[in-house]
């Protein structure tokens, strides 16, 4: 299913960067996020519509305005409905997609529509009138895509993988971002370090201030300048900082994602040694 301006419908459609129309305009503000508590997806959104002519067709009940709500990974394919200025919640159980997931902002006929005219139509429609089908597209917005990966309901160190290397000695430690999972590559006196590390919580949270802060920092980073990549650990903090309000990954300092993506955690290795000094 395409919605960009390539495609061509038999009657106008009003879309971003497509003259169908001459002044109309439709919005649809959406936020969405995943919670980790109870593994589901929350979308909340309104809408605003200021062609005369479509916002009657919704007010008589033949049209309707809605989210389609795509996963061609699970088949998932539901038409969610929005009420005008009010912003509606709406939760989807996480078990039902995974993989990409495609949001589109419509508004569909609900209901067979014989001779429908606007007033605001462009030049090439105007005085034109039009029969529309169920189902047909009176307007969309630009697609909005989110990953979700099963992996990002867990702690992040879920996507972080060691690897000793045999060869390696010292205490230098390199990153690996060309598979599914992050991989720091250790020498055998690193891992066994790192091993024994593990054994704390306060020690725990030293590691998640070194290894593995600089490791999701250059992860962040690849990120930013290929926004295409589409490995797991990718995914995974693409949909991590969806849930923490984090929509342009690319507009952020890379330090400042890593810190909300562990939860301050320097401010918890703090804590964590006062309360052992007390």
């Amino acid at each position: 299913m395409r919605f960009d301006r390539q495609v061509v419908y038999p009657h106008p459609v009003l879309r971003p960067d497509v003259e169908d129309y001459e002044d109309g305009d439709f919005e649809v503000t959406a936020r969405y996020a995943v919670t980790t508590d109870d593994m589901s997806v929350e979308v909340s959104a309104s809408y605003h519509l200021n062609v005369p002519e479509l916002e009657a067709l919704v007010a008589a009940g033949t049209a309707s305005v809605g989210i389609l709500i795509n996963c061609r990974d699970t088949f998932f394919r539901e038409i969610v409905p929005l009420t005008k200025d009010d912003e509606r919640k709406i939760v989807i159980d996480g078990g039902r997609l995974h993989g990409e997931v495609m949001m589109v902002p419509i508004v569909y006929a609900t209901a067979s529509i014989k001779g429908f005219s606007s007033d605001d139509f462009a030049e090439d429609f105007e005085g034109l009138t039009f029969d529309l089908a169920p189902g047909d597209f009176l307007a969309h917005e630009e697609p909005q895509f989110f990953w979700l990966e099963r992996e990002a309901f867990e702690p992040l160190e879920s996507i972080i993988t060691l690897n000793t290397m045999p060869e390696k000695t010292g205490f230098e430690w390199e990153v690996g971002l060309d598979e599914d999972k992050i991989r720091i590559g250790v020498s055998p006196e690193l891992s066994s370090l790192i091993q024994s590390l593990r054994n704390t919580d306060t020690n725990t949270l030293v590691l998640l201030n070194s290894v593995y802060f600089s490791a999701l920092q250059s992860a962040v980073e690849y990120l930013q300048d290929d926004t295409e990549i589409d490995l797991k650990w990718a995914n995974v903090i693409r949909q991590k900082c969806l849930s923490l309000a984090i929509f342009d990954v690319e507009a952020e300092e890379p330090h400042l994602i890593v810190q909300r993506l562990l939860d301050r955690p320097v401010e918890k290795l703090a804590k964590a040694l006062f309360r052992e000094n007390m």
